[in-house]
């Protein structure tokens, strides 16, 4: 597969990226509700567009520290005995050759990640996508 439109989207974002930023964006919006009452997850365009990737459950992380780039992609772990009801989900080697990140760990090491980010480094600005919630 090849996974180079994601690299240059990302290379786009990270060129208007200020020096020691964090843009952490994530792979499904906040759950709605449809016609059946039923909540769900809608997948966020804006994440899918830097990776590639469909799976709901991820956080796609891009800074930049003296001038250096750096990305990491979390993702849920696969659990086989989970996947029989919530369905197959993406591994570290698929993760990475669809996004064409290096750098891909699991969902349950993002708190330490991001505590360590915004306690021992010196980031300034934190960009979060986030969508406008409707009620409807």
């Amino acid at each position: 597969m090849d996974n180079n439109i994601y690299r240059q989207n990302r290379a786009a974002l990270l060129e208007n990226l200020e020096n020691d930023g964090l843009v952490l964006l994530f792979g499904s919006s906040a759950p709605y509700k449809n016609a059946k009452g039923y909540y769900g997850k809608i997948l966020d365009m804006n994440f899918f567009y830097v990776t590639g990737i469909k799976a709901s459950s991820s956080i796609a992380a891009f800074w930049q520290k003296d001038g250096t780039y750096q990305e990491r992609l979390f993702i849920a772990e696969p659990i086989p005995d989970e996947e029989k009801w919530s369905g197959v989900r993406i591994t570290i080697p698929q993760a990475k050759e669809v996004s064409g990140m290096e750098d891909v760990a699991f969902l349950d090491s993002f708190d330490n990640f991001l505590r360590d980010m915004l306690t021992g480094s010196d980031i300034d600005c934190l960009y979060l996508d986030i969508p406008a919630w409707h009620e409807e």
